[in-house]
């Protein structure tokens, strides 16, 4: 700024900005799906530079790791989207719909940071909040002292909280982790008075040889079978009731049994008095507002459940039952979780931070679900799925593990998606019409004579669950290519590797399958099997089992012409600039960076994977069975580790086979989507039907002036207008330059030529 404004001078200057330049995506860009330590959750980040993505993410994160497989192999772009990150947060505390939550997404937020909640010092009639990090404080409302270093969610008043709820949390110089916070206000001590045990088993005096007994009051109140009584000995000779439940833990010394018997010498009623045996009762029953109880102690000497102890009823219902009772002038105590909180309404609650890292497979189904639900656009032209592979233990092949894929069904309440798990396809309404079964012999009937069914879920699968995303992406957004992996041996030995890799199925002369493979070999998807046909197909419930949609050209919708499903695994350098260490690991990533870099008219088929070395090798026979299957393998040549084919896990009937038609297609259908989106919007005439058709025009001949396609026929049609809505149509026929799969040399010897 000039200062002397009459005097003659020359005034400098120096602007600011200009070597700041945001460069442009171009190229293709590969999206990642992972699980990381930290960072945001359910967000697409460009990763520009590796080194910020990894402070964000975590150095040590498996997102990261996998960026690093992809640039490695080539991908230049690439977007992260974390899922699985969850913050520490503390619901409904200050309120009903108040938050107390962090920013970080992380599993150990909930000990990382703690809270004062209570009075303030200056003015012990308001409350307010401080949030500690160790002992830096990150965030406070307390009058004259406020602090936000953003490093919280905070919702709701803070004010009036010690004066509604009469509850501090914490002190200014003891704040309580997050985590532990509910611990301290949902929580309820009960002293449990022990007294004479009662005797729950008798023997009718008066009657013994009854044949049956009818009725069983308790100090004239009416006990019901099974419920509050059985009934014990042999009709006849030694019959006797059984007091149960929690009749029986309300029984006292002195209390009056009635029973009134059949048969027998004397049947009627007989008065029994309750005797004491001198021991402590071993059954009690804990405060109705007990929802689950967390300790117990017996002179201060805390007992172990299972063994000491054990707890059953429902919440509101609980029995604590004794093994043994202790002595009868101990002092028990019991602490439990109150079901309705005193001084809150609605109760607060609190839900932990996560990073899912190890995800069960249940869990990461539900991750990548709504990962997929979330990404309705992207720029992305490629993508790959981290951790979710194709074989993963599933209930619907018979699997058995504790840690499994089983049967699925969601529903939706006001936006939110609830997942439901289940061991049985299957559930119906029970004959009594008031619970369910898995039986359809024990189930009610319907006017046709069905069973009527309660819930229906259905087989999952991750392969299926990302052909599914894709194909829907690519109609309505844009043409994306995925790729993902598939299981690893249990062992780098030649039995586990045989075992993994299995076996095909067996056919009869005619093709059809007859018994089932194994393995990678027998996946019923890659493979098929004795009662589904190979492929992975759109349905109309968007699940595996559902019923399969078809094209305006009469085909099943194949999901695999989208997708690659890699079996190879890959052995990473350790290497600092690159970002690796050393590890082997599927390579869905490592193809994923390759497959980036491919252009229409080219394959990944007989492509090095630089940097990337095979930790075993598998024979041609097995490599030639698994190329048939539809994976992609990789193997050893001179030149370095290769793929040995850019197969796609397509069905019998399609006419995408392999990577390199979907690379044309999807390119072709990028550029006519980019083309003819300006179009959107304009009057529906001749000469906008003209533009269009010359857009469409040059970008084939492009294509055919790069040899990815030989050949094109197209039209641009418009529609009659219905509703006030035009419509343009491109039907387009494309000849592609197919993959050169095959060089067949001849030699023949001759004295001259």
């Amino acid at each position: 700024m000039r200062k002397y404004e009459n005097l003659p001078s020359i005034n400098v200057e120096l602007l600011d900005g200009n070597l700041i330049v945001d460069e442009p995506i171009s190229g293709p860009v590969v999206l990642l799906i992972g699980q990381a330590y930290s960072g945001p959750t359910n967000v697409q980040y460009l990763a520009a530079d590796s080194n910020v993505a990894s402070r964000i993410y975590g150095v040590d994160s498996p997102l990261i790791m996998k960026m690093n497989e992809l640039k490695m192999t080539g991908a230049k772009n690439v977007l992260l989207y974390r899922v699985g990150g969850a913050a520490a947060e503390l619901v409904d505390l200050l309120g009903a719909d108040t938050l107390i939550g962090t920013k970080e997404q992380t599993s150990v937020a909930g000990t990382k940071y703690s809270i004062y909640l209570g009075p303030s010092t200056l003015d012990p009639g308001t409350s307010g909040l401080i949030v500690f990090e160790g002992d830096k404080i990150v965030y406070s409302d307390m009058a004259g002292a406020e602090v936000d270093l953003q490093a919280m969610n905070i919702v709701g008043d803070t004010k009036d909280f010690t004066t509604r709820t009469g509850v501090t949390i914490g002190t200014p110089d003891a704040p309580i982790p997050l985590r532990d916070v509910m611990a301290q206000i949902a929580s309820m001590n009960e002293a449990v008075t022990l007294v004479d045990k009662p005797t729950y088993d008798y023997t009718l005096v008066t009657n013994p040889d009854a044949t049956s007994i009818d009725t069983v009051d308790l100090n004239g109140t009416p006990l019901l079978l099974t419920t509050d009584y059985t009934v014990i000995g042999t009709p006849g000779t030694d019959m006797g009731v059984a007091i149960t439940g929690t009749t029986a833990s309300a029984m006292v010394v002195g209390d009056t049994i009635n029973v009134t018997s059949s048969g027998g010498t004397t049947p009627g009623v007989e008065a029994i008095v309750v005797v004491t045996s001198g021991t402590a009762k071993d059954i009690y029953a804990l405060d109705p507002n007990t929802s689950s109880v967390t300790t117990v102690t017996v002179d201060a000497v805390e007992l172990v459940e299972g063994t000491d102890y054990s707890v059953s009823g429902a919440p509101g219902a609980l029995l604590l039952t004794f093994s043994p009772a202790p002595v009868l002038l101990a002092t028990v105590s019991v602490d439990g979780v109150p079901i309705d909180i005193t001084g809150f309404d609605p109760d607060p609650y609190y839900l932990k931070g996560e990073d899912n890292i190890n995800a069960d497979w249940r869990t990461l189904y539900e991750l990548i679900d709504e990962a997929y639900l979330d990404l309705e656009t992207t720029i992305a032209t490629h993508m790959v799925v981290d951790s979710a592979i194709v074989d993963a233990p599933n209930i619907a092949i018979g699997d058995t593990e504790s840690d499994i894929l089983s049967y699925l069904r969601t529903t939706e309440s006001e936006g939110v998606i609830s997942y439901h798990w289940s061991l049985d396809k299957t559930i119906y309404v029970d004959l009594a019409g008031t619970g369910e079964t898995n039986d359809p012999a024990l189930a009610q009937l319907d006017e046709n004579g069905q069973p009527v069914v309660k819930d229906q879920y259905h087989e999952v699968n991750f392969g299926h669950q990302l052909g599914s995303w894709l194909n829907s992406i690519t109609e309505n957004d844009r043409f994306i290519l995925g790729v993902i992996g598939t299981s690893e041996p249990a062992a780098y030995t030649t039995s586990n590797i045989a075992k993994w890799i299995g076996t095909l199925p067996t056919t009869d002369n005619s093709g059809v399958i007859v018994s089932n493979g194994s393995g990678l070999l027998g996946d019923k998807f890659m493979s098929g099997s004795t009662v589904q046909a190979a492929g992975f197909y759109a349905t109309d419930t968007g699940y595996p089992d559902g019923e399969t949609l078809f094209d305006s050209n009469g085909a099943a919708i194949d999901l695999g012409k989208f997708m690659s499903i890699v079996c190879g695994l890959g052995l990473t350098p350790d290497n600092a600039t690159l970002g690796t260490v050393v590890s082997s690991s599927n390579g869905a990533s490592m193809y994923g960076g390759l497959l980036s870099t491919i252009l229409p008219g080219e394959s990944t088929t007989n492509r090095v994977l630089p940097f990337i070395a095979s930790p075993f090798r598998i024979k041609k026979t097995k490599l030639d069975e698994l190329t048939y299957a539809g994976y992609v393998a990789l193997t050893e040549k001179t030149r370095g580790t290769v793929v040995v084919s850019g197969e796609l896990p397509t069905g019998a009937e399609s006419d995408y086979d392999y990577v390199s038609t979907s690379i044309i297609i999807g390119g072709v259908v990028r550029d006519i989507r980019d083309r003819l989106d300006p179009f959107i919007g304009n009057g529906l005439n001749d000469i906008v039907l003209a533009a269009a058709e010359t857009a469409v025009e040059s970008i084939l001949q492009s294509y055919v002036r790069s040899g990815s396609i030989i050949k094109y026929t197209f039209q641009v049609l418009s529609d009659p207008t219905a509703d006030g809505k035009g419509e343009m149509r491109v039907p387009l026929t494309i000849v592609p330059a197919f993959e050169l799969r095959q060089i067949s040399v001849s030699i023949k010897l001759a004295y001259d030529i």
